[in-house]
């Protein structure tokens, strides 16, 4: 049986080794630990071999991000985890698609915490009867197409690069079939897989994942919030749907876009 590994993407030799002698000490979980100087030696390996995570150095001026990001993904089928210092390349990070973010200043009993946490989450989501039904097939919905094995979302035949949580909630929203989510819903589902939440923290993902499409598709509008009760899924193109509604007089209008 393959033992349970890590891939640690890191250019500095000596960082790599400090960062797994200070996850091999402080984790109580056994596993191994593969690394690699830059994420051309580790592509090829991903291609037979998946890790339960990979982390990869954040320098202070990473080419490529979102590239770096999207490839990982889409060869890892795993969760990535950006790990570098404290600033403005976390949120770069995180907005890239990374499923969270490792910072370099802080203790290996910190990391080790933060990761045995991650994947304690990533272990149940795994491990539910849903994941493993959703991994067998593509989810279609109009223009969307979701690829749960990849954590992988495409707009139009275009990558959207999604964090896990960001994933999670659409999903979740393209399986309701158009029917509304309400926020408490959609919280339990992102609060089964993370430590932190709350309903209205739903608001800022929904935002997130909002400007992520948009930065693909500027018309894209399928996400609809539905006055007092959550959100839905539009599962067709909702292009022209605005017009032929009457003008709400500046008014919220129930199902329209926030």
């Amino acid at each position: 049986m393959t033992a349970e590994q890590i891939f640690i993407i890191h250019p500095d030799r000596h960082a790599r080794n400090d960062l797994e002698s200070a996850l091999k000490t402080e984790m109580d979980r056994v596993m191994d630990y593969r690394s690699f100087p830059n994420l051309s030696c580790a592509l090829p390996v991903l291609n037979s071999e998946r890790p339960l995570a990979v982390i990869f150095a954040v320098t202070a001026q990473h080419p490529a991000l979102n590239e770096t990001v999207s490839h990982l993904r889409d060869k890892a089928g795993a969760p990535v985890i950006g790990f570098g210092p404290c600033g403005e390349n976390e949120i770069l990070v995180l907005e890239a698609g990374a499923d969270d973010y490792l910072r370099d200043t802080a203790s290996g009993r910190v990391l080790a915490g933060r990761l045995t946490n991650f994947l304690k989450r990533t272990d149940k989501r795994r491990a539910s009867g849903d994941f493993h039904h959703a991994v067998s097939k593509t989810i279609q919905c109009g223009d969307m197409t979701l690829i749960p094995e990849k954590f992988a979302c495409e707009w139009k035949g275009r990558a959207v690069l999604l964090t896990m949580g960001e994933y999670e909630i659409l999903t979740a929203l393209a399986n309701a079939s158009g029917r509304v989510l309400t926020r408490k819903q959609l919280a339990d589902i992102h609060h089964s897989n993370h430590a932190h939440y709350d309903e209205r923290s739903i608001d800022t993902h929904i935002k997130r994942i909002r400007r992520k499409f948009k930065k693909v598709d500027p018309a894209f509008d399928a996400i609809l919030a539905v006055y007092g009760q959550g959100y839905r899924l539009i599962r067709e193109n909702t292009q022209g749907i605005a017009a032929s509604t009457p003008s709400s007089g500046g008014k919220y209008r129930p199902g329209a876009p926030i």
